[in-house]
Formats: C-alpha cells, sequence, structure tokens
C-alpha cells in the first residue's frame, strides 16, 4: 500500500509538471491540491489497514472504515481548500490532478488483470 501512495504522489508530480507546462504556477499548484485532497485521505487508509493488519478478522471492517474515511476526508479537504482558496485555485488542473492520482490504482490493477503483471 505504502508503494502504491508513493506512485500516487510521483503521478501528482507528473501532472503539476504538464500543469506548470500548460499554464505556469497556478495550474501546478491547483493540480497538486487536487492530488494532495486525495493522498492524504489514502495516507490515513493505509495507517489503518497497517493497524489492523495482525487482525485478519478486522480486515473487512477495516477496509469499509478506511474508505468511508477517505471518501469523507477527500470531500472536507476539497471543501476546505475551495473555502479559502478559491480565488488562487483553476477548477481544471484542480480537477486533473484529483482523477489523475484517485485512478492511478485503477489503471495499475487494469494493467495488471489484463496483462498478469
Amino acid at each position: 500500500m505504502a508503494v502504491t501512495v508513493c506512485l500516487q504522489f510521483v503521478f501528482m508530480l507528473l501532472v503539476a509538471a504538464v500543469a506548470w507546462f500548460w499554464g505556469g504556477q497556478q495550474f501546478a499548484v491547483s493540480a497538486v491540491m487536487g492530488g494532495l485532497a486525495y493522498i492524504i485521505p489514502t495516507i490515513f487508509t493505509v495507517l489503518i489497514l497497517s493497524v489492523l493488519r495482525p487482525f485478519p478478522l478486522l480486515a473487512g471492517v477495516g477496509f469499509l472504515i478506511g474508505e468511508g474515511l477517505k471518501i469523507v476526508l477527500a470531500l472536507i479537504i476539497m471543501l476546505l481548500l475551495f473555502y479559502f482558496w478559491h480565488q488562487q485555485i483553476v477548477f481544471i488542473p484542480f480537477f486533473a490532478g484529483l482523477v489523475a492520482v484517485s485512478h492511478l490504482v485503477f489503471l495499475i490493477s487494469w494493467k495488471v488483470q489484463r496483462n498478469g503483471k
């Protein structure tokens, strides 16, 4: 799971670099904010799952709690970002950073499922 978070962080930096090239610093910062709005809750989910790893009977409950917490925290972080920095955030790069980071896991698992590696 920690590898996935690291990959998400690297992917967020790549999206921010493209955003910087496309629209400058404000686009890059917006892309980073969008990526962090998903990465920070993912870190909490990984921590919950790692704490519950020694207890296999709680694995399902831990997964549900972690994913629920991830959704709620991501929503709260996005609301706070837009509340405090709505003048500085450009929505398209923000959304691109969020979607790129959140769907990276799906792209990796789809590749593994299709190619077996």
